[in-house]
């Protein structure tokens, strides 16, 4: 893994975060996709881990639960 700045990481992060609370968005609209969308928003995950690291996913996992909170 190559070192990112902090300002590349936090846009990822950002961006795939927007995404995977949208898709989260989706499973409580659409009644017959409540299981697969957490499943695809968790999908989003990977990206972040494997390019960022183990702390930042765990700050990323915990922006998308609050935002799927509201």
């Amino acid at each position: 893994m190559r070192r990112r700045k902090k300002t590349s990481v936090l846009a990822l992060c950002g961006v795939l975060a927007g995404l995977a609370a949208a898709v989260m968005f989706l499973g409580g609209v659409l009644p017959f996709a409540s299981i697969a969308c957490p499943i695809l928003a968790s999908l989003v995950l990977l990206p972040v881990y494997s390019e960022t690291g183990f702390r930042w996913g765990f700050v990323w996992y915990l922006a998308v639960a609050l935002l799927a909170l509201f």
